[in-house]
């Protein structure tokens, strides 16, 4: 059995995630543990405390109205949690922290298999004081590989591996290979983004023989251009396939992707996104 981890919003999340986070888990055949992404961190007010002279100083006061919202807010969710995993007989493992939610998460994914995430979290305004830049700190320092699932729930149909003949896009689909094995899906197809124009696959007999190895069929995709943009466009209509990702914000020798390239592709919520480290 693999240890799956998934981040959930405490306060923003639906049944119907639940589910397909725990549908994900049990076709990759692990056990899957609930990260509350929503703890209970106080809100700071800044509080002016006029001197005599006329000058102010400014005191931090903790917003205890705004503190005991969240508290009932993350109560309400808590019963949700608990209710879902009856109504649909999940048998789920809630992990509650207490620290900052980011590193929590990041603290968790150094003991799992893999993270699972949704897409759509990051557009929520309630997680954290900055949701967008905490998301996109777990992505870049989650020590397991990263599994992003869209908002529209659908079948993974095909493994679209992006390669570059680099470590890091060779480590990310040998790691997808590994770990989804049980998700085989009927269609893999290798994406090569060819930057230099150079009309010569790297290491293309080694890449042939992994592939064969673990798969029957699958297919060999050639573009030219920036990877982002070829990659997004090779995408678009292909829904429920599931793109993988080397080194998420990482140096540009370890990937062909600038942080912000890959962000384009997180951002489209198309399709399932793997990211991993090496």
């Amino acid at each position: 059995m693999k240890q799956i981890i998934a981040g959930l919003n405490a306060i923003d999340f639906s049944p119907e995630q639940l589910i397909h986070f725990n549908n994900v888990s049990n076709q990759i055949g692990g056990n899957l543990v609930v990260v509350f992404l929503e703890n209970l961190v106080s809100d700071i007010l800044m509080i002016p405390r006029p001197y005599p002279d006329g000058a102010y100083a400014f005191n931090e006061e903790i917003d205890w109205q705004r503190l005991e919202e969240r508290k009932k807010q993350i109560a309400i969710g808590m019963k949700l949690f608990h209710s879902t995993c009856e109504t649909h007989h999940l048998n789920l493992l809630l992990r509650e922290e207490t620290g900052d939610p980011v590193a929590d998460l990041v603290k968790e994914s150094r003991f799992a298999d893999m993270l699972l995430l949704d897409s759509s979290i990051s557009n929520r305004s309630s997680l954290h004081h900055d949701t967008e830049i905490s998301v996109k700190s777990v992505l870049h320092n989650a020590q397991c590989p990263v599994l992003i699932i869209p908002p529209q729930l659908t079948a993974i149909k095909e493994f679209v591996f992006t390669y570059n003949g680099s470590y890091s896009s060779m480590y990310a689909i040998r790691q997808a290979t590994q770990l989804l094995e049980k998700l085989q899906p009927a269609k893999v197809t290798v994406l090569y983004v060819d930057e230099k124009n150079t009309g010569k696959l790297t290491e293309e007999k080694l890449l042939a023989g992994y592939l064969g190895a673990h798969f029957k069929n699958w297919d060999l995709a050639v573009c030219n251009g920036e990877p982002s943009v070829e990659i997004l466009d090779f995408l678009q209509n292909r829904p429920g396939s599931l793109v993988t990702l080397g080194a998420y914000g990482r140096s540009r020798l370890s990937t062909f992707f600038h942080k912000s390239e890959s962000d384009k592709i997180l951002l489209s919520q198309l399709e399932y996104v793997f990211i991993t480290h090496p």
